[in-house]
């Protein structure tokens, strides 16, 4: 905790780092910060940064309709750090909201071999979806019995 705020400090290797930050200035400090693209692929790829599936789903639903959208980049950015189930669950997610075009060709193009837990973090069952290579364990909506 830092000044009665719970933080959460994780781990990456410094190549994975070194692309879709900006600095800003707080007082004498400078601070990176991810700029929206970066913030959409950590969260794919690790739900768990952004509070869970749920709220990244809601989080990739700003974005796509946001003026910061940018599929080349977040297209490049998913590359850079290299996980596969970042494109799953985008490309399941896109799917499900009907979007298609180039951003969905480029998650289709990207699958990898074997199933990838929607959210990591919970170990119910799920269906499979298996166009995605993907164990859709979490309803995004409470509305939703089974996805």
């Amino acid at each position: 905790m830092l000044q009665e705020m719970p933080f959460l400090v994780t781990k990456r290797s410094a190549d994975k780092l070194d692309f879709g930050l900006r600095s800003v200035w707080r007082h004498q400090m400078r601070i990176p910060l991810s700029d929206p693209s970066r913030t959409v692929v950590d969260v794919l790829d690790d739900p768990s940064l952004g509070g869970g599936i749920r709220h990244v789903a809601s989080v990739v639903t700003e974005y796509l309709s946001s003026e910061h959208r940018d599929d080349d980049l977040l297209v490049e950015y998913g590359d850079r750090v290299g996980h596969r189930s970042i494109f799953k669950r985008l490309g399941w997610m896109l799917e499900l909201r009907g979007i298609d075009g180039p951003l969905f060709d480029a998650c289709l193009a990207r699958r990898s071999a074997g199933i990838v837990k929607l959210d990591p973090t919970v170990d119910t069952p799920g269906r499979i979806v298996r166009r995605w290579g993907l164990r859709v364990n979490v309803a995004l909506d409470e509305r939703e019995d089974d996805w």
